[in-house]
């Protein structure tokens, strides 16, 4: 598909609409990309009932629409030289680095599909007692914050103590690297 300007109206309107406009413009990976991103967003703020995570999409959102504008701002002639990617680094590199984490991990990845697996079996089940035990609707919604609100917190210790091992292996790599050369003028 040749990327192109289109009708300015149709242009307008579907830049309010995360990734449409690239799509109509002839970007398919990156209105793909932007619209999976969104809906994701969109699918798992419902699914968990936290509506703090909405953030997370109307930055999506904003990102999507200025993304647009800038594109419809390009001439023709850049808009041919513009390379229509999957955005957010999801190319071959990525994949292969998620599937290599995911075989290193298997057992982090097992316990958060067991523990998402158990939270929908549970949504199941208030489900079906419906209203008739309407205090487990407290309980489902704190036992529901809690479990994410844990899962975030471990997610960010994990980050640091990563982060940390990085930065002390760096500091002993420099610090060898300065006794060799101490040793070396002796």
């Amino acid at each position: 598909m040749k990327k192109m300007k289109k009708n300015k109206f149709w242009s307008f309107f579907f830049s309010f609409i995360p990734g449409a406009l690239e799509m109509y413009m002839g970007f398919m990976k990156m209105g793909l990309s932007l619209m999976s991103i969104f809906g994701m967003v969109c699918f798992v703020t419902s699914l968990l009932n936290i509506g703090a995570l909405s953030f997370i999409g109307i930055v999506v959102w904003f990102y999507s629409f200025f993304h647009a504008l800038n594109l419809l701002a390009l001439t023709q002639e850049e808009i041919e030289q513009v390379e229509d990617e999957y955005m957010f680094g999801t190319n071959q590199v990525v994949f292969s680095k998620v599937a290599n984490y995911i075989k290193s991990n298997t057992i982090i990845v097992a316990a958060l599909v067991i523990v998402l697996g158990g939270y929908v079996v549970w949504k199941a089940c208030f489900i079906f007692l419906g209203d008739r035990y309407g205090y487990f609707w407290y309980i489902e919604e704190a036992a529901t914050r809690f479990l994410f609100g844990a899962l975030i917190v471990l997610a960010g210790i994990h980050m640091i103590r990563k982060k940390k091992k990085e930065l002390f292996g760096e500091t002993l790599t420099i610090e060898r690297k300065e006794e060799n050369k101490e040793d070396a003028k002796e």
